[in-house]
């Protein structure tokens, strides 16, 4: 079950098996990334390292030269 309390969302499991336990620890993780997204949005850093590659950035396109 879900709870709105001010700031906090709380997450709780509907009984107390295994099963539910593990589905409640699935959800919360679910509400931690949407919230996550909302407020930072989604970001992906790329370290490319050695010799012979490139990378340049269009507009929103990522160019990518590796190797050949």
């Amino acid at each position: 079950s879900y709870t709105v309390d001010g700031n906090a969302i709380i997450v709780k499991p509907a009984n107390d098996t295994k099963s539910a336990r593990a589905f409640w620890g699935m959800q919360r993780t679910l509400v931690d990334n949407l919230v996550v997204g909302v407020t930072e949005g989604y970001t992906k850093t790329l370290n490319i390292t050695g010799v012979g590659y490139r990378a340049n950035s269009q507009g929103k396109t990522l160019k990518l030269q590796l190797g050949y």
